[in-house]
């Protein structure tokens, strides 16, 4: 028997074999295939600042590091949904370098309302990268969930001003700052959340991303601040310019040493407007006397400080540039021995000014400006952001009302935090006054919303169903049973069906046809500036909000603007939540970076929408053609009367088209008055009113302002004299806080009587209340502060004024200048600005707050406030551990 070695073979053993063929070859093609590139994509700044605030629009910037084989044409997307439940697809196109390369973009959105900033911080954003064919995507290379924590950004409330600083520190603004411990900062109606360090390369190359901050202080005082790190970045330069042209207040102060905006030789950026600007310069000019320009007190830790002092001289500076803000030099009687150098500085300056009247010492102006479109360029010659003289005072130099309200339009006595800190171990501190949020989200929507007809056309429908229902059932079978048709029953109530069908559809048709498509609210601002040499376009700017019936169900195309035009396009989000509804259904839509028009969801019935807007009115229309004009005939002007006196002269013509109510006209005339002294409280000495504020409303004190209300109409082609406003009142003298404009905000709002602002919030609002809330709004920023003592034994008082929106309406810091105000309201029109809803011009009916602006001239001797005798009198040196 011959016996045969081997290995038995299994039914399963072709099955194996084949197995591993099958993974040979795989692990073979895979060797001969390219690894699939890994592109990441991650946040660097959730807002400009790496700061957000929620309820308006912010700029992101993302990081994308690539493992590409070869650069190609990409596209980010951030995925944002907004209050309808929609998700809207913010992109930005870039190139997306090969292997190993780093790429950066700006994505700018719309953060959703939240009444709890930090409530977004954890909210995690789907962000994607594609690569692109001819702006079409071809491929998905990297996608992540992405949220502010990410990159530690900050959230700001929704009730606080945002302002930017370049520079190392908040110059001197800190003083407008949320204090620990307390709902904002005690006896001021809105806090600044300051936010510092800005780096020149951290400023977005989108315009729209800049609109959270209304200021934006530039010191370059640091290489690391100078203008002249992004000079090749036009679209950064650009960005700012836009920004500035709706309404931005960029504020430059100069160093005390070197010149980076080379105000001398030009080619920096924005070097043709600020071009002629020559301000000259002291050194080791001493500091107590400059300090009524930037502080409230008279002490310093060193008596024989100096600043590097820039001064302008109102004779020379260039066209269209004005002066701002200044203080004056001390008597010339406290001069001392001609061997002081101290008194040889002031004697070395008095020669170089102007010569003064009234006997007034020189006045010596600091601070300048000029128009830019809507918005302010403000030069400084105090560099209050120099860390050495900020140490020159505890807390620290300067006080921040003191300096800053004349700039910023600001009434507010910002108490020192030590004077709080007193104020509350002593039971005296008024911690939580009343608020009252300006109608908040309800401002809005109450006067937009189209529920009225969307309620009128769903009632004709819930009718026209009950009588075919009646008609066609029981009505219609008893009728014929009489006639004794019952057979044809079936046959009645298909024709009944058809017949209804077709009314209701003609029915649908004629309420489309004449309904209302777009509600609206807007504001429409005009500068009444003729001699501008800016070179900026005349422009109006519109600030509105409107409700469109969108037709169908589809993306729709809607615009607002021409070509030329600035805009900014958004759904609405009423604050402080949003809405609190939104579609089951959820579209996707997109939108660009220059967001002023794009399609959005339809589902044939209304949506909210917010609109920023700057161009030309369309001169063809009859109704805002134009708004206020002068009359050549009787040019505005202002008299000076015997014995000191002022009187208005000229007239306005209403030229809008339309009839006007609830005009108020607000003069601001040229004279500031010196601040009070602070007693031993920490609080000014003078002026409080027991019936109304313990803290006196002592901010910029331009003096005398008047008002005029009439609620009469205003017809169009009339004229209003303004020759009897002031009668030829005399001024207060210097000391005297009477007929303040603060004084006449107060008596004008009835900020006396808290409970009836406090009453129409809990009510609901009137379109009276519409309107005084739309005035305040206008004018926030000088509205009376919140009383910041009470005494023991009493309990909290006093209103807090807030606001949530509404910020691109306000024109305070305007109002730190000579000016006539004029606000008028009309009802019934048509949007002033151009919308544009699936190709087809929409002006649609609501009601338009029109905001004139005259300047008036600027006299220096009214505007420069006397010299404060207390900063002059002998002080002791602080102690340097002070």
């Amino acid at each position: 028997m011959i016996h045969r070695s081997g290995t038995s073979r299994t039914p399963a053993a072709p099955l194996v074999a084949a197995w591993r063929w099958l993974v040979a070859v795989a692990v073979g093609l895979g060797a001969s295939l390219p690894v699939q590139a890994e592109t990441t994509i991650t946040l660097d700044q959730f807002g400009v600042g790496n700061a957000f605030r929620p309820g308006g629009p912010i700029a992101v910037r993302v990081v994308i590091e690539s493992d590409l084989d070869a650069p190609v044409p990409g596209l980010v997307q951030w995925e944002l949904p907004n209050g309808d439940g929609d998700v809207a697809l913010n992109v930005a196109t870039l190139a997306i370098p090969a292997r190993g390369g780093r790429a950066t973009t700006w994505l700018t959105g719309w953060l959703p309302s939240r009444g709890d900033a930090m409530a977004l911080m954890g909210e995690a954003w789907t962000f994607r990268v594609f690569e692109t064919d001819d702006g079409v995507r071809t491929r998905e290379i990297a996608s992540a969930r992405l949220s502010p924590s990410i990159s530690n950004a900050r959230a700001v409330p929704q009730r606080n001003q945002l302002a930017m600083v370049i520079g190392p520190n908040s110059a001197g603004l800190s003083g407008f700052m949320d204090l620990p411990g307390f709902a904002g900062h005690p006896g001021v109606n809105e806090a600044i959340s300051v936010v510092s360090s800005v780096i020149p390369e951290d400023l977005p190359d989108t315009w729209s991303g800049l609109l959270p901050y209304d200021l934006l202080v530039w010191a370059a005082n640091d290489p690391r601040f100078a203008p002249s790190r992004i000079e090749t970045r036009t679209t950064v330069e650009n960005a700012l310019r836009r920004w500035m042209r709706l309404g931005g207040h960029l504020v430059i102060l100069l160093p005390r040493s070197g010149d980076p905006w080379r105000l001398e030789r030009g080619g920096t950026i924005l070097d043709d407007l600020l071009e002629g600007i020559e301000p000259r310069r002291i050194e080791a000019f001493p500091l107590r006397e400059a300090l009524p320009a930037i502080s409230d007190r008279a002490e310093l830790r060193s008596a024989d400080a100096t600043i590097d002092l820039q001064y302008f001289d109102p004779r020379t500076l260039p066209t269209g540039w004005r002066p701002l803000a200044g203080f004056r030099l001390r008597d010339r009687s406290l001069d001392a021995l001609e061997t002081d150098p101290v008194s040889q500085a002031v004697r070395d300056l008095r020669a170089a000014l102007p010569a003064p009247v009234d006997g007034l010492e020189p006045a010596v102006i600091h601070a300048i400006r000029r128009d830019y479109g809507h918005g302010t360029i403000d030069v400084v010659g105090i560099d209050v952001a120099d860390r050495d003289l900020q140490l020159q005072q505890t807390p620290s130099l300067p006080a921040s009302w003191i300096f800053w309200n004349p700039i910023l339009g600001r009434t507010a006595f910002t108490a020192a935090p030590d004077t709080i800190t007193k104020l509350e171990k002593e039971d005296r501190l008024n911690k939580n006054p009343s608020t009252n949020l300006l109608g908040a989200g309800s401002l809005v929507s109450g006067a937009i919303n189209m529920s009225g007809t969307a309620s009128a056309g769903l009632l004709v429908g819930v009718v026209l169903f009950a009588v075919y229902w009646v008609i066609a059932g029981p009505l219609g079978f008893f009728i014929l049973g009489r006639m004794g048709w019952r057979r044809f029953a079936w046959p009645a109530f298909f024709l009944s069906a058809v017949v209804f069908a077709g009314i209701a559809w003609l029915s649908g048709i004629l309420v489309s046809s004449q309904g209302v498509p777009l509600q609206h609210l807007t504001t429409i601002r005009h500068v009444y500036n003729p001699g501008d040499s800016s070179g900026d376009p005349t422009g109006k700017l519109g600030v509105g909000w409107f409700s469109a019936r969108l037709p169908g169900y589809r993306p729709v195309p809607l615009r607002i603007g021409v070509e030329g035009d600035d805009g900014l396009l958004a759904f609405f989000s009423p604050p402080p939540n949003g809405n609190l509804q939104s579609f089951p259904s959820v579209s996707r839509f997109e939108v660009g970076t220059d967001a002023d028009g794009y399609a959005v969801p339809a589902r044939n019935t209304s949506a909210e929408f917010t609109a920023l807007w700057r161009g030309g009115l369309d001169r063809s229309k009859e109704v805002w053609s134009s708004t206020l004009k002068v009359d050549q005939d009787d040019p505005i002007r202002v008299e000076r009367q015997p014995g000191g006196g002022i009187r208005m002269a000229g007239s306005v013509i209403n030229a809008t088209g339309a009839v006007l109510r609830d005009v108020l006209v607000a003069i601001v005339l040229p004279r500031r008055i010196a601040p009070r002294s602070l007693n031993d409280d920490g609080v000014p000495t003078e002026g409080r009113d027991p019936d109304t504020y313990s803290t006196p409303n002592t901010g910029f004190l331009l003096s005398p302002g008047e008002w005029q209300a009439d609620a009469n109409q205003w017809r169009p082609g009339e004229t209003l004299s303004l020759g009897g406003l002031l009668g030829g009142i005399k001024p207060p003298p210097p000391s005297s806080g009477s007929r303040s404009f603060g004084g006449e905000v107060t008596q004008r709002f009835a900020l006396r009587d808290q409970r009836s602002l406090l009453n129409t919030s809990l009510s609901g609002l009137t379109t009276r209340d519409r309107s005084i809330y739309l005035q305040m709004l206008s004018m926030y920023q000088i509205l009376p502060p919140p009383e910041l003592e009470r005494t023991p034994t009493s309990i909290d008082r006093g209103l807090r004024v807030t606001r949530l929106l509404g910020r691109d309406l306000d024109v305070s810091h305007r109002l730190s200048e000579p000016t006539i105000l004029i606000l008028a309201f009309a009802d019934g029109v048509p949007s002033p600005i151009p919308i544009e809803i699936d190709g087809e011009d929409q002006g649609g009916v609501g009601t338009v707050l029109l905001q004139w602006l005259h300047p008036l001239p600027i006299e220096i001797d009214q505007m420069v406030p006397r010299r404060p005798k207390w900063f002059d009198q002998p002080q002791p040196d602080t102690p340097e551990d002070g």
